[in-house]
């Protein structure tokens, strides 16, 4: 029996809503009449959380989830991208694979992020994060080196970034509080550098940034980005990481500028000096995340130094005009912070 991917699309959205145990009445209910749609349903509310940040990410539907999106990871050995040995994987998420490999002529190590979606909308956003960082000639962040498709799998080589990514830095290193607010200073410098390209990010997060072994950052994983006055994004679209955005984003609205990425650094600003995040959204649903991250103040931050309480609260104001005006102008507020210590 097919499966009505329309109707399973309509289900999954009302249930998306519901507390956990409504959600397995819901399905109850729908198996009485269609036990192949109930099933189906059920199997992608059973998803972790990778599947439906990528459904959202990626601005699909949740009949996408069904096929494309359940597509195992890629055996790298069957990609065959010429001038090139993969050797290995080096993290995957909700929509790609990244590959450690080697460039043969002139040899170096590169770092290759395969597309696992087949959705249209999936692909021309993965295009589009290509062209966006083809774009950007930054220290702070990763380049891209080629693009193309091998197998009918769109690929982006990018620079191997030698370090870790900045939760686990600040975890294993616990480095001082001047040497964190150091780091995100860094990183508030080049999103200054990405919005003078005219470049919002939409996805800034401490596993989205490398810290190389020299204490320098990368930014990497351009793929929500949106490059000066795109149409891509509609009303109504969820692109991002939910604790992360910021109440406009979370509430899909289309109005988004660079003050969205201010928001975000703040948020990480917050979790990298408190060690934790301003809202504790687990547990919740969506619906009920937005409404708290669009409502609700957040917790102090209650550090010692009150100017930082100060440009944490203006970084996490609810009306974008209210905070900061730059990225520049976030890390200025830092290391003035940093010098008076």
């Amino acid at each position: 029996m097919s499966v009505d991917h329309a109707k399973l699309t309509e289900l999954f959205q009302q249930a998306m809503d519901l507390p956990r145990d409504e959600q397995q009445q819901l399905i109850g209910r729908v198996r009485v009449d269609d036990p192949v749609l109930a099933g189906e349903l059920a199997s992608l509310l059973a998803q972790d959380d990778s599947i439906v940040t990528a459904l959202r990410t990626a601005g699909l539907k949740p009949d996408d989830a069904t096929g494309s999106l359940r597509k195992n990871t890629i055996p790298y050995a069957s990609i065959g991208i010429p001038g090139y040995r993969m050797t290995g994987e080096l993290g995957k998420g909700g929509m790609g694979v990244v590959y450690a490999a080697a460039q043969l002529d002139p040899p170096m190590p590169v770092a290759i992020k395969v597309l696992h979606l087949a959705s249209a909308e999936a692909i021309a956003r993965f295009n589009a994060e290509a062209e966006i960082m083809k774009q950007l000639d930054h220290p702070s962040i990763a380049r891209v080196l080629a693009t193309g498709e091998a197998n009918g799998h769109p690929y982006i080589v990018l620079e191997r970034i030698a370090g870790v990514t900045l939760d686990v830095y600040l975890r294993t290193k616990e480095p001082p509080l001047a040497a964190k607010l150091e780091l995100v200073a860094k990183v508030c410098e080049a999103v200054q550098y990405a919005h003078d390209e005219g470049v919002i990010h939409r996805d800034l997060k401490p596993t989205n940034i490398m810290v190389r072994d020299d204490a320098s950052v990368a930014i990497l994983d351009f793929g929500v980005a949106r490059l000066g006055a795109s149409q891509r994004t509609k009303q109504g679209d969820f692109l991002g990481t939910l604790v992360y955005m910021s109440p406009e984003q979370a509430s899909g609205r289309t109005d988004l500028d660079k003050r969205t990425d201010i928001y975000s650094l703040g948020v990480m600003l917050y979790e990298v000096v408190r060690g934790q995040m301003p809202y504790d959204l687990r547990g919740l649903h969506v619906a009920q995340a937005v409404r708290l991250i669009v409502s609700q103040a957040p917790k102090p931050l209650g550090s010692p130094d009150r100017e930082l309480d100060a440009i944490v609260a203006q970084a996490l104001s609810k009306q974008k005009q209210h905070r900061q005006a730059s990225a520049a102008e976030l890390a200025r507020q830092i290391r003035s912070v940093i010098l008076a210590a």
